[in-house]
């Protein structure tokens, strides 16, 4: 179990104590214990963070323990009408403004809560708002200097129920900060350990569109957080096979995923001093059984099962792919041919003028599928509606193991044989490395 594993086990455990307690206690102390009790269970909820993929055991725990909290919010209310019917609810009764103050060492605890609940809540967001940058260490080593300095400095002022509640936020704030600096050697740690001498890389994740980290991208502020998915994702080569780990921010630790990867990047077992050296390539990527470069005039996008190709639009080069192609996807996930069930023999396709255009006025979808003779590739070839001059032809040839994605021009609807060995010629260019 983590470090933090534990400090929200200690944390729920002091929730529970405090809480089936304070309604027995003092009018004056209930309320105290009672408000500990839900800081602590608000800081456990701060530590250990929103659940990824939570199942009924998840669920479950949740649920008892907001039903434990509701009890004793309830049993609380509970108490204060009573003493209110018994006029029994004042001022001295709550141990507030008194001058004896029988229950001062609690408040000062109770303030020092509260000011260390606000320290995490801030350095989750200061963590939030600099994630994307590229400070790294020296980041997380300025801004837990900059907290422990504030934290000192606001000890001397007074009174304490002022500097006490600030202190501990600013103290709480320095010493995530400081346990975060070491999230660097941390990553690198856990990748190793879990890629136990094989190839491994590390990805950021952004929707599709995915790049391998600097090591000044992944200090513990730098670090980008996605709100929904993946702060980072460990990717270990298993021969043709993926071990795919999400690192916990709040844990400190990879987890193994079942979700799968959201991007690719170039596993070595060399990548923590690539890391180190800031020897790293973005457009490297592991496709299946090969290792793919993609050169800077594409735009690539990848998954360990996928990778997409498009023209970088540019003055001097506005379309480097062949005969026109704006893209185009080789896949090596499940290669069973789709055939639509309304499809027309690919035999009966020869020029795009055949074509039926007062169908495809109507908005309607022609699709021609088949065997093509040469290559073996099952073809589907689906002519989608819109303006005449726009309209293309999205192509998908299905092999043994792979599968090609592009769209066509009708007017070289024609040639879709040879625009197929086309795409398959082109990213076999692209293949450097077969594992």
């Amino acid at each position: 179990m983590s470090v933090a594993g534990y400090l929200v086990n200690a944390l729920l455990l002091a929730c529970f104590m405090l809480g089936s307690v304070s309604p027995f206690l003092p009018l004056g102390l209930a309320w105290r214990a009672a408000a500990l009790a839900a800081l602590a269970f608000l800081a456990g909820e701060l530590i250990s963070g929103p659940i990824a993929a939570p199942n009924i055991s998840d669920a479950v725990g949740e649920a008892i323990k907001a039903l434990f909290m509701m009890a004793i919010a309830t049993a609380m209310a509970i108490r204060f009408a009573i003493a209110a019917a018994l006029k029994y609810l004042t001022l001295e009764s709550l141990g507030l403004f008194s001058d004896a103050r029988p229950y001062r060492w609690v408040d000062y605890v109770l303030l020092a809560a509260i000011g260390g609940n606000a320290g995490f809540y801030i350095t989750i967001k200061i963590a939030s708002a600099l994630g994307g940058s590229s400070g790294g260490y020296m980041l997380d080593i300025s801004i837990a200097v900059a907290m422990g300095v504030m934290g000192v400095a606001i000890a001397f002022w007074r009174p304490k129920h002022v500097w006490l509640p600030v202190g501990a936020a600013f103290w709480v704030s320095a010493s995530i900060s400081f346990y975060g600096s070491w999230q660097t050697q941390r990553i690198i740690d856990g990748a190793e350990k879990l890629a136990e001498g094989r190839p491994w890389c590390l990805i950021t994740p952004s929707g599709w569109r995915n790049r391998s980290p600097r090591i000044d991208d992944i200090g513990f502020f730098s670090l980008r957080k996605e709100n929904d998915g993946a702060h980072l994702i460990a990717l270990v080569r298993d021969k043709n096979n993926f071990v795919v780990a999400d690192w916990s921010i709040r844990q400190q630790r990879f987890n193994k995923s079942t979700r799968g990867a959201y991007g690719s990047c170039f596993p070595q077992t060399t990548h923590s001093r690539a890391l180190l050296e800031n020897d790293i390539e973005d457009q490297v990527f592991a496709i299946g059984a090969y290792i793919f470069s993609v050169p800077t005039e594409l735009s690539a996008t990848a998954t360990p099962e996928v990778l997409r190709i498009s023209a970088v639009a540019s003055e001097k080069n506005r379309v480097v792919l062949p005969r026109g192609f704006k893209d185009a996807t080789l896949s090596f996930r499940d290669p069973t041919p789709r055939i639509p069930r309304l499809s027309k023999p690919l035999s009966t396709l020869s020029d795009f003028s055949e074509l039926d255009v007062q169908t495809m006025l109507r908005g309607e979808t022609i699709t021609f599928s088949g065997m093509d003779p040469k290559s073996a590739r099952h073809m589907v070839l689906s002519c989608l509606s819109g303006l005449f001059s726009e309209r293309r032809c999205n192509v998908t040839a299905t092999g043994t193991v792979e599968t090609y994605t592009f769209s066509l021009p009708l007017n070289e609807l024609k040639n879709w044989s040879e625009a197929t060995d086309e795409i398959a010629a082109l990213f076999d260019r692209l293949k450097v490395i077969e594992q």
